[in-house]
């Protein structure tokens, strides 16, 4: 499992990528606790994965507002680079500690 950023993870398994969602619920069967997950999507590729839970990210900061067309283009393609090189570099820092 990859945490990306905030509750936002990524599950690697041997045929797909699945962008996945802490939901702050915790679920319990037969005496042992387990975090509830929304699942985003599942994708072939780890950049495909990313760019849903930036999206998902940007949804949610720009629905909270009315926009002009342009404007919100303009300010998803701002959010999206910010999100992208914030993820990247966190990625980088890891790596430095391997």
């Amino acid at each position: 499992m990859i945490h990306v950023i905030d509750g936002f993870y990524i599950v690697v398994d041997a045929y797909q990528y699945i962008a996945q969602e802490d939901s702050g619920a915790k679920l319990s069967s037969k005496g042992k606790e387990y975090t509830k997950w929304n699942v985003l999507g599942y994708y072939s590729s780890l950049d495909k994965a990313i760019e849903r839970i930036i999206t998902e990210l940007i949804n949610r900061r720009t629905k909270k507002k009315t926009y002009e067309l342009a404007d919100y283009i303009a300010d998803y393609k701002a959010e999206r680079l910010r999100l992208k090189k914030m993820i990247i570099e966190s990625m980088k820092e890891v790596s430095k500690t391997k």
